[in-house]
């Protein structure tokens, strides 16, 4: 299972060899500093985490590395771009995380990987990826389709951002479902199917001067009412929000 204290200690070991490349390659890109995670989980008696993780963006040549997601660039042309993409997935719970959940089994995090295109112009960017399971743990697929929006007014840049989710029947089934050897009295076997999830999110950068980068985001996904309805299940929305500040070496 990927924990969140394993992820920070990987993000601070990818920081470490990215600081260093950064040093040796005077073409890329190398910024870190101190950020905090809330966010919430939809299902019965689980309360908001609060993980403090390092922010990192490393980018050089086609390569690039942004927070706990990574990619390669295969194409960019006009404003359109290709890339294979890597990024954790932190859904899931312990069994013992709630009352609630007593006889379910856990439900791990993973890491996905896929691609991803993304056309930018003058009235904003569309993005659309695709990813898979890597490590046999949900099995499953996961299509996102989202649309940013930038406002720059002098070292201030304000995105809204709005957009889909869809999830395969084994991810939703993984995540949100209710297995034969885990129903019991008041929670009956319960089977999703896939479901579309929409999002809107929000995202404010500041800069300082040319070294710091401030920055704060937070998104809401509404979820289908399939989800909603799984007897685990006791919010109809998830929230995160992400704060921190990047200084550049």
């Amino acid at each position: 299972m990927i924990h969140k204290k394993s992820m920070v200690f990987c993000l601070l070991l990818v920081s470490s060899t990215a600081c260093a490349r950064a040093a040796e390659d005077s073409n890329s890109m190398f910024l870190l500093g101190p950020g905090l995670v809330v966010s919430t989980k939809p299902y019965r008696g689980i309360s908001p985490s609060v993980l403090p993780i390092p922010m990192v963006k490393f980018v050089s040549g086609r390569f690039y590395i942004s927070g706990a997601a990574a990619g390669y660039r295969l194409l960019a042309h006009d404003g359109f771009s290709l890339d294979i993409i890597g990024k954790t997935r932190f859904d899931g719970y312990d069994a013992d995380d709630s009352g609630r959940l007593n006889g379910m089994h856990n439900r791990n995090g993973t890491i996905d990987a896929g691609c991803e295109l993304t056309l930018t112009g003058e009235w904003g960017t569309v993005w659309t990826s695709a990813v898979t399971d890597t490590l046999g743990q949900h099995d499953g697929q996961e299509i996102k389709l989202g649309y940013a929006k930038p406002f720059v007014c002098e070292r201030l840049t304000v995105s809204p951002s709005t957009g889909l989710i869809w999830k395969s029947n084994n991810l939703a089934n993984y995540y949100y479902g209710i297995r034969a050897d885990e129903a019991c009295a008041g929670r009956p076997v319960y089977h999703i199917g896939d479901s579309t999830n929409l999002f809107v999110g929000l995202r404010v950068q500041y800069h300082p001067d040319e070294r710091w980068t401030l920055m704060a985001g937070a998104t809401y996904q509404f979820l289908d009412s399939k989800i909603r309805k799984s007897p685990i299940v006791d919010n109809s929305f998830v929230i995160s929000f992400l704060a921190g500040t990047m200084y550049k070496f």
